[in-house]
C-alpha cells in the first residue's frame, strides 16, 4: 500500500516545534533537541484496531525532522531506518497509568493501581502517591526507557503526568500534596531520561509548567490537538522555554477517515 492510501487510514499530526534549546551532554552522549522551525510527525497515537498500519515507515514524511512513534508497539527496525533517514525518533510511553495490554502489565502490583481512568478501557491511574508504590512504578518506568534507549529512541513522549489534576485519581488527597508529589515524579522522569542519555517531553500537565520549564526538553498538548476537527491538526509541540505565549498555526490539513 503506498504512502497516500496509508494516510487516509490512520491519522497522523504535523505540527511545528517552535524552540532553541541547548546541546546537552549526557555520559558522552548528545541529547536530542528540538530547533526553531523543526517539524514533527506523530505516528504514536494510533487509532484502536490499526496499531500494525501506524508501524509503516511509508506513513513517515521524508520533510518531517522528528517522528513519533509507541515505545512497544514500533520495532527496532523501524526506529533504526528512521534515524538512518535523519528523523530524531521520540518514543510515547504511559509513566502515570497501567495499560493491561502492554507486555509488562504482569509486572505491576494491584496496590500500586489507584482508580480506573474514564474512557479509557483496561487502564487505571498509577499510585504516585505512596512512597513505597512509588518506588515499584519507577522501577518500571525505569526499565521502559531502559527498553526505548536500547531501541534507539532519543526521546520519550511521557503520558499521564497529570494524575495530581484529576480528581477521578487525586481521590481524598489534597490538592497541595498531590501537586508536590506529582512535580517529584515528574522531575524523576525527566532526570532518569537525561541519564540515560535521551530528551523527555512533558505531556499536557499545563499546571506544572512553570515549575518543570528546566527540566523537561519539549511540551505536548494534546488538548489543544483535540479541540479542533479531526482534519485540522494544530501545532501541540512545543519547547518549554516558549510554551507560555508561543501561539500555534494550523501548518498541514491530512484526511482521515479513521477517527481518533
Amino acid at each position: 500500500m503506498g504512502m497516500m492510501s496509508l494516510l487516509r487510514h490512520v491519522t497522523t499530526f504535523t505540527c511545528v516545534i517552535a524552540i532553541v534549546a541547548a546541546v546537552a551532554l549526557v555520559r558522552g552522549q548528545q541529547v536530542a533537541t528540538f530547533p526553531a522551525g523543526m517539524t514533527w510527525q506523530n505516528i504514536a497515537w494510533c487509532p484502536s484496531g490499526h496499531h500494525s498500519a501506524c508501524q509503516n515507515i511509508d506513513l513517515v514524511l521524508p520533510w518531517q525532522q522528528a517522528v513519533d512513534v509507541d515505545l512497544f508497539d514500533t520495532p527496532t527496525t523501524i526506529i533504526s531506518a528512521l534515524i538512518s533517514a535523519g528523523h530524531t525518533v521520540i518514543c510515547y510511553f504511559s509513566a502515570g497509568s497501567y495499560e493491561d495490554w502492554r507486555p509488562d502489565a504482569s509486572k505491576f502490583p494491584k496496590d500500586v493501581l489507584r482508580h480506573r481512568m474514564d474512557s479509557w478501557p483496561g487502564e487505571w491511574w498509577l499510585d504516585i502517591f505512596n512512597a513505597s508504590h512509588r518506588a515499584v512504578i519507577e522501577s518500571i518506568m525505569f526499565s521502559r526507557m531502559q527498553l526505548g534507549v536500547q531501541k534507539g529512541c532519543q526521546a520519550f513522549e511521557a503520558d499521564n503526568v497529570d494524575c495530581y489534576s484529576n480528581g477521578n485519581c487525586l481521590l481524598n488527597l489534597d490538592n497541595a500534596t498531590g501537586y508536590a508529589d506529582q512535580l517529584n515524579y515528574n522531575k524523576w522522569l525527566a532526570n532518569t531520561a537525561h541519564e540515560l542519555g535521551a530528551a523527555m517531553g512533558l505531556k499536557n500537565d499545563l499546571g506544572q509548567v512553570g515549575d518543570l520549564v528546566d527540566i523537561f526538553d519539549f511540551h505536548i498538548d494534546e488538548q489543544q490537538c483535540q479541540q479542533y476537527d479531526r482534519n485540522a491538526k494544530r501545532c501541540c509541540l512545543f519547547s518549554m522555554q516558549t510554551r507560555r505565549y508561543f501561539k500555534s498555526s494550523i501548518t498541514a490539513r491530512l484526511s482521515a477517515s479513521v477517527p481518533i
